[in-house]
Formats: structure tokens, C-alpha cells, sequence
């Protein structure tokens, strides 16, 4: 079985369960990471990554499990860049995604499909807080890429 494919049947399983905010199954916002990146960057591990964005925030995965399952150290260091840590502030992990060239492509199609507001069923203030800050975030994840690739979801242009 290839790697990515192996990466679909773990991310299946892992957020097997797991609901958005609208109640739809959670894969559906990997997958549609996926799916957009896989438009500027046909690289099966960078499309790794985006499946595995959320496994060890949303599981009891380890990168030795990663590992053992035959992903290499780019995969797993992109993942470990994504991954936000328990009491972690939203600067730091900003800094760390914005330190791994793959977590920041995977993070650029990941708040665009956050930003999109028919995603949360009934925005709060936060909501639209969150949103202000996403937009800075992708922002300054393309301007520092300065790559021509990435592109935006239809829905929000």
C-alpha cells in the first residue's frame, strides 16, 4: 500500500467518530486540505501531512507510531509542526508552523478552509475574532512562501 493511501485508511480511522462544528464527519476537513493542495502540489508526502494534520491533537498517535507505519521524517515533522501543544500560546505555534516550509503550505489551505464562515453553524464574536486572525495568518504564510502555487478556495476569493 503506498503511503498516502496508508495515510487516507489512518486519518479515516483516527477521526473516525470526530465531528466538526457543523456536525459533519471531521475527515471531510483533511480531506478537503488535501484535496486543494493536491491542485498546487502533487507531493504525496506534503499530502500526507495535510491528513495527518490533526492525528496527534486528536488521538493517542506518537511519531514512533508514525514512524513505525513506514512515514518518513519529513511527514512526521511536518504533522509535529501542525500540532498544537497543551497550554501553548497561539504566537508560539505560530512561530513553529512558520518555521517548516510544508506545515506552512499545509497551514495556508487549513485556515482558508477554516475562514469559511457556512462552516460554524451559528457564529459568536470569537468566531469572527478567529477569522481576523486567520486572515493575518494566511497572509503572512504567503507573503514569507512568496509562491505563486498557492491557491485560494473558490468559495473565498
Amino acid at each position: 500500500m503506498d503511503l498516502l493511501h496508508k495515510m487516507i485508511v489512518l486519518s479515516t480511522e483516527t477521526y473516525d467518530g470526530k465531528k466538526d462544528r457543523m456536525g459533519m464527519p471531521y475527515i471531510l476537513h483533511p480531506m478537503w486540505v488535501m484535496v486543494m493542495m493536491s491542485k498546487a502540489y502533487p507531493d504525496m508526502d506534503l499530502l500526507c501531512v495535510a491528513l495527518g494534520q490533526d492525528l496527534f491533537n486528536m488521538s493517542e498517535l506518537t511519531k514512533e507510531d508514525i514512524i513505525a507505519q513506514g512515514f518518513n521524517q519529513r511527514v512526521v515533522d511536518g504533522i509535529i509542526a501542525l500540532t498544537k501543544k497543551e497550554n501553548e500560546s497561539f504566537k508560539e505555534y505560530k512561530s513553529r508552523v512558520m518555521e517548516n516550509s510544508d506545515a506552512m503550505r499545509v497551514k495556508f489551505y487549513d485556515l482558508t478552509h477554516d475562514m469559511d464562515m457556512r462552516r460554524i453553524k451559528n457564529p459568536t464574536e470569537q468566531d469572527f475574532i478567529d477569522l481576523k486572525r486567520n486572515k493575518t495568518f494566511r497572509e503572512d504564510i504567503r507573503i514569507q512562501l512568496a509562491d505563486e502555487r498557492l491557491i485560494l478556495s473558490p468559495q473565498l476569493v
